[in-house]
């Protein structure tokens, strides 16, 4: 019976193998296309010049919320220089993020 109910049920066809480098390099190419396309203005940049690390991690969680909510294409978020620990989490916080990018200029 097992058999019969196997051979009954269509098989469904695979998807075509997917080259990661591939993909990888179309997304690099949306987001470069996306950035030259992008303004930065107050409602889409977050300045976390001049706070500490442990700080901003809120903060960059929600701006993230809003701008994926807004469907928003770029973002822009300012770290300023210092020690690089700020920048540090953004991208660890980034890195955790499955529908965001970092673009070249982070």
């Amino acid at each position: 019976p097992a058999a019969a109910a196997a051979a009954a049920s269509p098989k469904r066809p695979r998807p075509p193998p997917v080259d990661k480098r591939q993909r990888e390099k179309e997304l690099r190419d949306r987001v470069a296309a996306a950035l030259k396309r992008a303004v930065r203005t107050d409602g889409n940049t977050l300045d976390l010049r001049g706070r500490r690390a442990d700080e901003v991690t809120y903060e960059v969680d929600a701006f993230l919320d809003m701008m994926l909510g807004q469907r928003r294409e770029a973002a822009f978020i300012l770290t300023g220089h210092g020690t690089g620990a700020v920048k540090k989490v953004v991208r660890e916080l980034f890195a955790r993020c499955s529908r965001t990018t970092c673009g070249p200029r982070i």
